[in-house]
């Protein structure tokens, strides 16, 4: 597969997602998931935490995802029949 889509949720109603995709521990500054699916198109590493006022902030979740190309389709000449059929 060439890419893959992440969604990423929390039990904890309200509350807002932190996440980065390049390994590092998130935090408060690091992008905010909207619930939209975050397209991947390399190997890489997913890392979240959420957080809502008056709550504990989540401990930081890891998700590591590998982006294998496809092969690219070759084709070759078709061989001659040679011969009649028997």
């Amino acid at each position: 597969m060439d890419f893959v889509d992440v969604s990423i949720t929390t039990g904890t109603t309200g509350a807002t997602i932190y996440y980065t995709t390049d390994g590092t521990d998130p935090t408060l500054a690091s992008d905010v998931y909207d619930g939209t699916p975050i397209t991947l198109f390399e190997s890489s590493t997913v890392k979240a935490f959420a957080v809502k006022e008056g709550n504990a902030d989540s401990q930081i979740a890891t998700a590591s995802y590998e982006i294998t190309p496809l092969p690219t389709p070759t084709t070759s000449p078709a061989e001659p029949i040679t011969g009649a059929p028997q």
